[in-house]
């Protein structure tokens, strides 16, 4: 009999191929038919080089969701659990955990959790994580409330921990404000560097309670409307932050923001903001990656992009209801290194996605101009498709294009594009150009929502259609 090739390669080899075979963004879901699992179904030969490829299993993602009382139970039944530590009959979800754990032997480790308000976490999941909160790299948690505070429990200590993400599963339904006080991230996690805190906390008055060594800062107040964003709290943000780059903070409303009296200049490479008001605090000639919501129509953005010149290379909008908005025509000719445009629309809009993009149809705007994604949050896919497509043929430069349309008010039985659209894909990722559609019940290519992101961007960690830099999840 011949050799089969694939099993003749060295040990090292094997192992390299198999590391590329993980998500890009480094959230490895426990998966039969995807890396690592797959990999160590296919022979001996190949389950044991898997299982010596400590850096398989450095990552793990765990998603709870409603409805689903028995996540990742099958799992179990393909999986040799003998060699972990801790096997409990009422919740088998905490070995998987622990076999995780224990296959990246000594390695820093990535745990990711979501779970909806309707679900919950069993307790042992904590009790497991704890016995590796040394090894602890990057932890991000979206879970229930009790969760949080179950979590905030656990002493530690985390001596490697640069990257920790906690957000409120129920925050989109909170009306009070959360029960944790400002923590104190210095003492609690001396050697972060990225810190993500989405609406489980207020913003600490003393912004000594922030690590020194922060890089990547992302604070969304989800509680009462009392974090007022002045041009004084930015200014004390990078007194106290001076290795700050990347910020992502929001106001809870205009009347929240204070009156625009002094501008910072920073270093940020990157900066989300949830009020193009906000940008009237700061000078960032260094920008490189601008998300901003577009409230009105005083061209806050325009002046923003006049006086501080950054060379943008991602942009990403939420545009308002006003068709009359001109914000991507005054915009768009300031930024002319852009590779990567990201534009949502709201469902009240009277324009759609399409439509708010009219000015890229010349090709001398944004010549560079490589990934273009659009969003629209209500409209019905079919009536897109082909003023999309039409889009696309008059920039066939772009290497890359999506389409999502995920509203809660769009029909759940959408239709495919028609066989004219469907060869205009076909002719334009001929020519070199990749296209993706995802709607809630059509996918083009099939399965295209669990792909890879493209260029920097990452998927957020409790929605499948929030794009963020990839520096706010660094592994």
């Amino acid at each position: 009999m011949n050799a089969v090739p694939a099993l003749q390669l060295p040990f090292e080899l094997i192992s390299k191929i198999f590391l590329l075979c993980l998500p890009s963004h480094r959230r490895v879901r426990p998966r039969r038919h995807r890396a690592p699992l797959n990999l160590a179904g296919v022979c001996a030969q190949w389950r044991a080089v898997a299982l010596r490829t400590r850096e398989l299993w450095a990552g793990i993602f765990l998603q709870f969701s409603d409805g689903d009382k028995r996540p990742y139970h099958h799992l179990l039944l393909h999986l040799d659990t003998r060699s972990s530590a801790f096997v409990p009959d009422d919740h088998p979800i905490s070995a998987l955990v622990d076999l995780w754990c224990t296959r990246a032997s000594d390695l820093p480790l990535s745990i990711s959790l979501y779970c909806s308000e309707e679900n919950y976490l069993p307790v042992s999941v904590f009790t497991i994580m704890a016995n590796y909160s040394h090894r602890w790299s990057r932890i991000e948690l979206v879970l229930p409330e009790a969760d949080i505070l179950f979590f905030h429990e656990l002493s530690g200590p985390y001596p490697l921990l640069s990257t920790l993400h906690i957000g409120l599963s129920t925050a989109g339904r909170r009306i009070v404000a959360p029960r944790l006080p400002s923590l104190d991230y210095r003492v609690r996690y001396p050697n972060l560097k990225t810190l993500q805190d989405l609406g489980h906390s207020t913003f600490p008055a003393d912004l000594k309670r922030f690590p020194k060594k922060l890089t990547v800062l992302r604070f969304v107040y989800a509680g009462l409307p009392t974090f007022v964003v002045t041009g004084g709290l930015f200014a004390r943000i990078f007194r106290s932050l001076p290795h700050l780059l990347h910020l992502d903070i929001h106001a809870i409303h205009p009347s929240q923001c204070g009156p625009e009296t002094s501008k910072s200049r920073v270093s940020l490479v990157t900066l989300r903001v949830n009020h193009e008001f906000l940008l009237g605090f700061l000078h960032a000639p260094s920008l490189r990656h601008l998300h901003v919501k577009l409230r009105d129509s005083r061209n806050g953005l325009y002046e923003f992009l006049y006086h501080s010149q950054p060379n943008l290379t991602t942009l990403s909008l939420e545009l308002d209801d006003d068709p009359n908005s001109d914000a991507l025509f005054v915009a768009l000719p300031l930024v002319p290194q852009l590779a990567t445009l990201i534009v949502s629309v709201p469902t009240c809009c009277l324009l759609d996605a399409v439509d708010r993009c009219e000015p890229i149809r010349d090709p001398f705007v944004v010549p560079r101009l490589q990934n273009l994604i659009l969003r629209d949050n209500g409209r019905d896919p079919s009536a897109l498709y082909t003023s999309w497509v039409d889009l696309l043929e008059s920039r066939k430069s772009l290497a890359h294009a999506e389409l999502w349309l995920l509203a809660p008010t769009i029909r759940a039985d959408i239709s495919r594009p028609s066989s004219e659209v469907e060869a205009q894909l076909e002719a334009l990722e001929m020519g070199g150009m990749s296209t993706r559609i995802i709607t809630k019940t059509y996918m083009r290519p099939e399965g295209a929502k669990d792909l890879d992101p493209i260029a920097d961007l990452d998927i957020g960690l409790s929605t499948e259609h929030e794009f963020l830099p990839r520096n706010f999840s660094r592994f």
